[in-house]
């Protein structure tokens, strides 16, 4: 036990008060009255009898009550025999989409070396980058130069920051640890929109852990993105566009955008692509308006080239088989001359192999069902065809009902 004001110890020595008063003061005796003195005989004495303490229970409660007030006002330190907790720090680097912004992963990056720099002698140091996961990029380690290369790899993702997900990384690094005291380093922009999470996560784990933040970044006044592309075939190739958005201050605006792209692959400033092995169309589309967020100025896309759609019209060659045909080129849009061919027959084939040429079959059922027919429009469904069913006024449902409970027309919406 050590004292933070041991000069007050000295007022020990008043414990001596008590016992002088007990010794000096006297009682008073008590008077007698007697009658006469002439029949007392004056008889001198010469023993000495010791002064006794008298009340010594008082004196011991007096002396008591001066020793704790003079011990209370020296302020006792009581120290413990075990051993002091060791200091372990866990450094968060936020790796969400927003750090991509211009600057701003170097300044996360040389905060966290600052950090690094001032680790105490023997304390140990973890580094986590955080985005909508954590990811350990250091274990805990007293090495310097290790946790710096750990920096050094810290790249941010995407996603949005998940603190949850960071401070679960942290508790399962102390699973193996014994006696640490928990120091939290998050570094981060801290967005506007991840606001009330991380006030509540911060809030509860603060319980827990001693928790330090290091803002860094500025608020992003401009920020230019594609979104909403679409792909078209014209006379001259394919046309790809997408919707340009810029977001500022005082409000959004945009404009519409077209590309077009001929031959195997291309390249200019706004987009790059290429056609792959599979016949897909791949690349990337670029922002041309400049800003202050860099991780969307691009926009990878890919596409199968839109071809030639062929339409099967199976009618018996009545009046409905031109609103049937007027109804299938008016819903193929408006360039249905460059992609839609429709085709009429009066009988369906035999066999779903003469119908695997066409991406749609639109057939009117007419009487009773047909068990070759439903087994046709069955085979060419499974394997991947879309068939369109209407039904004529002469159909019979029961029939057809009927054949919806074998095998061949199980397929058929009928019940």
């Amino acid at each position: 036990m050590a004292f933070l004001a041991p000069v007050i110890l000295l007022g020990l020595l008043l414990v001596s008060l008590p016992v002088a008063i007990h010794l000096l003061v006297r009682r008073r005796g008590r008077r007698l009255d007697f009658p006469s003195l002439k029949f007392l005989r004056e008889t001198p004495s010469f023993k000495l009898y010791p002064r006794r303490i008298r009340q010594p229970l008082l004196l011991a409660l007096r002396a008591a009550a001066i020793i704790l007030l003079v011990m209370g006002l020296a302020r006792p330190l009581f120290t413990s025999s075990a051993q002091t907790p060791e200091a372990v720090r866990f450094i968060l680097i936020d790796a969400s989409l927003s750090m991509k912004t211009r600057g701003r992963a170097e300044a996360a990056s040389e905060q966290a070396r600052a950090i690094i720099n001032k680790l105490r002698s023997g304390e140990r140091a973890s580094v986590i980058a955080l985005s909508s996961e954590a990811r350990v990029l250091a274990e805990l380690t007293g090495d310097r130069e290790r946790l710096l290369k750990a920096v050094e790899g810290y790249q941010p993702t995407g996603g949005a920051v998940n603190y949850r997900a960071g401070f679960a990384a942290i508790r399962a690094s102390l699973l193996t640890e014994q006696q640490v005291a928990v120091q939290a380093d998050i570094i981060s922009d801290f967005q506007e929109s991840g606001f009330e999470e991380r006030a509540e996560v911060i809030s509860r784990e603060a319980a827990q852990f001693r928790i330090s933040t290091y803002e860094i970044g500025s608020e992003i006044e401009r920020n230019a993105f594609l979104t909403d592309e679409a792909v078209g075939k014209t006379e001259r190739g394919f046309e790809l566009s997408a919707s340009e958005i810029v977001s500022e201050a005082e409000g959004r605006s945009g404009a519409r955008r077209a590309w077009m792209i001929e031959g195997s692959e291309g390249t200019s400033p706004e987009i790059e692509w290429r056609t792959e092995a599979n016949n897909q169309i791949t690349g990337r589309l670029k922002v041309i308006e400049p800003d202050d967020f860099d991780a969307d100025d691009e926009r990878f896309f890919a596409f199968t080239p839109p071809g030639e759609n062929r339409v099967l019209l199976v009618e018996d060659g009545t009046d409905a088989s031109l609103y049937l045909n007027a109804a299938l080129v008016a819903g193929a849009g408006k360039e249905a001359a460059m992609r839609f061919t429709l085709d009429r027959r009066k009988s369906l084939p035999e066999s779903a192999t003469d119908l695997a040429s066409f991406s749609l079959i639109v057939v009117t059922l007419h009487g009773t069902a047909e068990e070759n027919e439903a087994r046709t429009l069955t085979e060419y469904a499974r394997a991947g065809g879309t068939v369109w069913m209407l039904t004529a006024r002469d159909l019979d449902a029961a029939s057809w009902s009927q054949l919806a409970s074998v095998e061949a027309g199980q397929e058929l919406p009928f019940e």
